[in-house]
């Protein structure tokens, strides 16, 4: 993201709105769907309900089937290379591995404790973007009289005023 925020600056934003705006489609689909055909599936059963044609079923879960997988390698191998490397500095190919597995025992175990370890790391991810916000805020509000450029450009609203700051102190690696 440094690099990216290096070379786009104060845009950096849009793609991660567009992002959303394509999941709360995704989502409303699903909702769609959901509420037309109230019984459990996913879609490659809504697929075959509204289509009527299996080889558009299987076709809709093979597709499923793949994106979840490379999903999940994908996710295994950030963890282990990105975001383990600071804290642990071991292989990535065995550590991925094992974020596969724990990941995997985890879903093996139940629904609830799925949900239970989403909500805590749901809130791990909300409470340090908090943080990032409340403490890049405080600076900007300490340093609004020392920096002349971006006091022009100031809101009054420290929320707002925090986003474009922390994308203006990013320096390229």
């Amino acid at each position: 993201m440094c690099e990216i925020a290096g070379e786009v600056g104060g845009a950096l934003w849009i793609p991660l709105a567009i992002a959303l705006v394509l999941a709360m489609l995704t989502a409303d689909s699903y909702a769609g769907l959901v509420a037309r055909y109230p019984k459990a599936g996913d879609a490659a059963v809504f697929a075959e309900r509204d289509f009527n044609w299996p080889w558009i079923s299987s076709l809709v879960g093979f597709s499923m089937l793949a994106a979840g997988g490379s999903s999940a390698a994908g996710l295994s191998i950030a963890f282990a290379g990105d975001y383990l490397k600071p804290f642990l500095d071991v292989p990535a190919l065995p550590a991925a591995i094992v974020f596969l597995l724990v990941v995997a025992l985890l879903n093996a175990r139940g629904i609830k404790e799925s949900v239970r370890a989403n909500v805590l790391m749901t809130a791990i991810q909300v409470s340090g973007l908090l943080l990032v916000l409340v403490l890049t805020g405080a600076g900007s509000r300490t340093t609004a009289n020392q920096d002349n450029e971006r006091t022009e450009r100031r809101s009054g609203n420290w929320a707002i005023d925090a986003v474009p700051r922390a994308v203006d102190d990013i320096e390229p690696h």
